[in-house]
């Protein structure tokens, strides 16, 4: 009976150590890219109170990289956390405060709130193809007690549209100012000898 509840005990505890490691470290798959997912080991539901935001360029130079920034605020606002996704250019984390897991971006460690909100930086780089991409995100806003409960909130970001084009053409303003422009004399039009 003693080795049952030893080993009882152990299992119980291995599973809330795994729990809490999974979670300290972020999860992938939790934003809205396929219309699934959302931070629910926090909360059941997305709760509007709470602001996910991805700024950036939404026009890139196919092949170019753009640096972008998530922001989250609103819920308990103690720590955060967050999951962002593209549809088909890379991520990559600019510091150590995010890292790549299946592809997409999340947090190597609850990151905490300073002013209202919490932010990580990262950078999207797009294909080498002419296309639109989106960036989808969803982050959480926990109270820093360590336990996933109805006290912590998230919500899905707004999906960041990018437009991927083609290189534009150069164009130098300068060479074009209208001083540069003459009217010369009209060449005799061989039809019509008094043109």
């Amino acid at each position: 009976m003693k080795i049952l509840s030893t080993s009882l005990i152990i299992l119980i505890f291995s599973a809330i150590i795994f729990a809490g490691i999974h979670r300290f470290t972020g999860i992938s798959g939790r934003t809205n890219k396929t219309n699934q997912g959302g931070c629910t080991c926090h909360s059941p539901e997305p709760d509007n109170s709470v602001t996910v935001q991805v700024s950036g360029p939404d026009t890139l130079v196919r092949g170019q990289t753009g640096e972008y920034i998530i922001t989250l605020s609103g819920g308990p606002a103690v720590q955060g956390g967050f999951n962002v996704a593209s549809s088909v250019g890379v991520l990559a984390p600019v510091d150590n405060t995010a890292k790549l897991l299946d592809s997409e971006l999340t947090h190597t460690s609850p990151k905490n709130f300073a002013g209202g909100s919490v932010s990580w930086n990262f950078t999207f780089t797009a294909a080498n193809q002419i296309y639109t991409d989106t960036l989808f995100s969803a982050s959480n806003s926990v109270n820093g007690d360590g336990f996933n409960s109805a006290l912590d909130r998230w919500n899905f970001g707004q999906k960041l549209v990018v437009h991927v084009i083609e290189q534009p053409s150069s164009v130098d303003d300068d060479n074009f100012a209208l001083s540069d422009f003459t009217l010369n004399q009209n060449y005799p039009n061989p039809f019509n000898p008094s043109t």
